[in-house]
């Protein structure tokens, strides 16, 4: 009380002082006129607050529980898309024949050529390769 309200933190003054304090403090107790509950019972205002911090904590753990439930389920369909995106991958290299394969390795090739043509100001072999790379019309 002394050192929140009355701004005393060492108090070392005469027994009258101190005596004129605990009058001021027993008249704001029995008046209740305390600036806060917890100079009425110091004790169970203390509690109060150990205990408040103790569900706070438990909700933390709760959380960070309910956090890292949903890291592992966000990893587990990570997982799970990549694992479907090879099998999708594997199906796909089965259905083409070599000379497919080596027909798109071939358009690669032409768009980074192309790519390269672009950036060099090469407009005219830009514009063929560009052609060729065209799907057909349809038929």
């Amino acid at each position: 009380w002394m050192s929140e309200i009355k701004k005393i933190s060492d108090f070392h003054g005469s027994k009258h002082e101190l005596h004129q304090y605990f009058e001021e403090y027993c008249e704001d107790y029995n008046t209740a006129t305390f600036p806060h509950v917890k100079y009425y019972n110091y004790e169970q205002w203390e509690m109060e607050q150990y205990q408040e911090q103790q569900q706070q904590n438990q909700n933390q753990h709760t959380a960070k529980k309910a956090s890292q439930q949903e890291q592992e389920y966000r990893t587990h369909l990570h997982l799970q898309k990549q694992k479907q995106d090879q099998e999708e991958l594997q199906r796909l290299k089965s259905t083409m024949n070599p000379h497919k394969i080596q027909e798109m390795k071939q358009q690669a090739q032409l768009q980074s050529q192309m790519v390269h043509a672009y950036k060099t100001g090469d407009e005219q072999t830009r514009r063929k390769l560009q052609k060729r790379l065209e799907p057909p019309p349809p038929s």
